[in-house]
């Protein structure tokens, strides 16, 4: 119970803290999502974001659980650098458009 909670704590602070310079990578790479007719926003905004909340996760694993608990988070850690990869893939444009059908984001409107 004390080292969840140490963990949630961890990657509260660390997504606290990385926001602002993820943001400010995003920016000075050209990482960001423009407004358009199919956005639902009205600025252009961070593409990165996720990956803040990854390095967040990663920190929290790394410095709360050890030993067994480490080693059951495995497939967690395992999934969660798959998914941060493709994310970072598929917004930099790196990643074919037939994935993005075969694999589709069910948060992600397709017109």
């Amino acid at each position: 119970m004390a080292a969840g909670l140490l963990a949630f704590f961890i990657a509260l602070s660390a997504s606290l803290v990385l926001v602002v310079p993820v943001r400010a990578l995003a920016l000075r790479v050209g990482m960001v999502d423009l407004p358009g007719p199919a956005q639902g926003h009205h600025e252009a905004h961070s593409s990165l974001g996720g990956l803040a909340m990854y390095a967040a996760v990663m920190l929290a694993v790394l410095f709360a659980f050890d030993g067994v608990a480490r080693a059951q988070s495995v497939g967690i850690v395992t999934g969660a650098t798959l998914v941060a990869i493709t994310g970072i893939l598929d917004d930099r444009g790196w990643l074919h458009h037939k994935l993005n059908f075969l694999f589709p984001c069910p948060w992600r409107r397709r017109f």
